[in-house]
């Protein structure tokens, strides 16, 4: 069984009752609509939450109606040092390769990550600077 979960798909019109899955004329409203299908039953429905409404469809129609997914991987280079982190709270970092259709991250491990973000580059400062950050000569300590 396939798994139509977080697809896209177009509202379409079917037969009542098809695959006991019942039409309403309410449903006319999402015909051509783009929404995401959120729940699978086994073999016979889908569940698809479309921006005000959400319906059932026969799971026999819904290949002919799915928007194709983007195989194409677009490409960030040959290990990219970034900061990683995977809840946005601890941060590592990873060479990152490419960001994945889903969101995620992929880096030179085949590690995927949730969150990327540049490294921040280290300020550098001279002597002078950091005595007078510091409020003395820290050689002298």
């Amino acid at each position: 069984m396939k798994n139509y979960i977080s697809r896209k798909c177009k509202g379409f019109r079917f037969v009542n009752r098809t695959d006991g899955v019942s039409w309403t004329d309410r449903m006319e409203n999402h015909i051509g609509e783009i929404g995401e299908i959120t729940q699978q039953f086994d073999n016979v429905h889908v569940v698809i939450n479309f921006k005000n409404g959400v319906w059932r469809y026969p799971i026999s129609l819904i290949e002919e109606h799915l928007i194709p997914e983007t195989p194409e991987i677009p490409q960030l280079g040959e290990g990219i040092l970034m900061e990683v982190s995977n809840d946005g709270v601890e941060w590592g970092g990873a060479k990152l390769i490419a960001k994945l259709s889903n969101g995620c991250y992929l880096s030179t491990y085949g590690n995927t990550w949730k969150h990327a973000r540049p490294i921040q580059e280290v300020k550098k400062y001279t002597k002078e600077e950091l005595v007078k950050i510091v409020g003395h000569d820290f050689e002298m300590i």
